[in-house]
């Protein structure tokens, strides 16, 4: 048992690596992500991989898994329909957020979008004073109405984020309790569980994050971990936002500790590279399909922050104030822009170019794949200019439509597909970085 394997499942590839402790050896396997059943995606990137290495399950040691998964489904705004209970005249938390601004000047600048609508945001009677005492009992009466409310909107997960909870839980802890056993198909995330700190927008918007983003962590993580198993690979491990790794059950239980497991996985492996070059200070950069990341390793380690925000359409770090949804956990630090080479470019109302940050994604992909895709993407301007081999990607495994992008991008010149590329934006995730953390 000297194998480890790890699996990277991101918006338009799945990747696998073999690393055998006994020899050194090191083996990839790169297949198109299956978003209909993610699953699929890494058991055949893991059936490519072990057959071409003659790699047998019983010999494999560790199974970690990275995902961009929960971070693309905050940037394009596709995560699960979820609910927010609060203390009543706190329904509007997570709209009235705090005054930080990424642009003190840009008076039009304007908040991202809420995870969780206001009408699926609900009100209770209770109150926790500052000192931790019960000022207001809890209204038991009202919680057959909000289970009622919940079923009517359909809701996928639940989010309880009352006030001073994290010096008394108790009425958080009720509330749970009657909501799970009225909604047992319901998962519900506890302020008091998630993050049991002062300040109550972020405390209320990280519990936001793990209801948002919990079902979809689950749908896959459940059925990878059965399927893997079931083919007798050891029990799967996720790759937490922090660099570390976790079981599967903990992410579950605080999906705000995977938005930046895919994104960490890089950083971790610039910072290994770091050392063992003697280059000891360097710039990581991740380009992917859907997001690109970049982050500072100085020292040859990297560095954490319990100060993060995610989304917003913007440059995602610690710097970046009021750009984003904060979530207070560990998390690598490292900047973000929703925009890689799947990104679909388009023309807002106002006849500005813009790119991102809906994706192509795997399915159908960029048009150049020829899987169906007809908006242009990055890669499709990318082969236009010769950026690209005009052939196949994938080392052969993937055949180029050469011809496709020229439909959707027929009218546009040199220049403008040039222009789309360039607003990937990740120079300014460098410069940003650079700019603050200069030495």
């Amino acid at each position: 048992m000297a194998w480890r394997i790890g699996v990277d499942i991101g918006g338009t590839f799945t990747d696998v690596a073999l690393v055998n402790d006994a020899s050194g050896d090191v083996g990839v396997a790169k297949v198109p992500t299956t978003p209909h059943d993610l699953a699929e995606g890494v058991l055949g990137a893991l059936d490519t991989a072990m057959r071409r290495y003659g790699l047998a399950a019983a010999e494999v040691a560790l199974f970690s898994h990275a995902t961009t998964v929960v971070t693309n489904a905050i940037l394009e705004e596709t995560g699960a329909r979820a609910a927010l209970i609060t203390t009543r005249g706190f329904r509007d938390v997570l709209e009235l957020r705090r005054s930080a601004r990424a642009d003190l000047y840009d008076l039009f600048q304007d908040a991202p979008a809420t995870l969780i609508p206001r009408r699926r945001r609900f009100e209770i009677t209770e109150r926790i004073g500052a000192d931790g005492t019960i000022v207001t009992p809890l209204a038991e009466n009202e919680i057959d109405w909000l289970i009622g409310a919940l079923e009517a909107a359909r809701v996928d997960a639940v989010a309880i984020s009352l006030v001073f909870s994290f010096l008394n839980p108790r009425h958080e802890q009720r509330l749970g309790e009657r909501l799970r056993a009225a909604l047992p198909h319901l998962p519900v995330y506890l302020s008091s569980d998630v993050l049991p700190e002062i300040k109550e927008f972020e405390r209320a918007s990280t519990t936001a994050v793990c209801a948002y983003t919990g079902p979809i962590l689950a749908s896959y993580l459940e059925r990878l971990n059965q399927v893997t198993r079931s083919h007798g690979l050891p029990p799967l491990f996720l790759m937490g936002s922090n660099g570390g790794v976790l079981e599967a059950a903990e992410a579950l239980a605080m999906p705000a500790t995977a938005v930046e497991s895919g994104p960490a996985a890089g950083v971790v492996a610039a910072a290994l590279v770091a050392r063992q070059t003697g280059r000891l200070d360097l710039l990581s950069f991740d380009m992917g399909g859907t997001t690109a990341k970049a982050s500072l390793i100085r020292g040859g380690q990297y560095e954490t922050t319990p100060h993060y925000e995610v989304g917003g359409g913007s440059s995602m770090s610690r710097w970046m104030n009021g750009t984003g949804h904060p979530i207070r956990v560990p998390v690598i630090d490292l900047a973000e822009v929703s925009a890689g080479g799947g990104s679909i470019a388009w023309v807002d109302r106002a006849g500005a170019l813009r790119v991102g940050p809906k994706s192509a994604g795997a399915d159908p992909g960029p048009v150049c794949y020829g899987r169906g895709g007809s908006e242009p993407t990055v890669t499709d301007c990318n082969l236009l200019l010769g950026y690209l081999d005009t052939a196949s990607l994938l080392d052969g495994d993937l055949p180029i439509d050469h011809a496709g992008p020229r439909r959707p991008c027929a009218n546009a010149s040199p220049s403008r597909l040039r222009s789309i590329c360039a607003r990937r934006r990740p120079p300014s995730s460098m410069s940003s970085i650079m700019r603050w953390r200069k030495p």
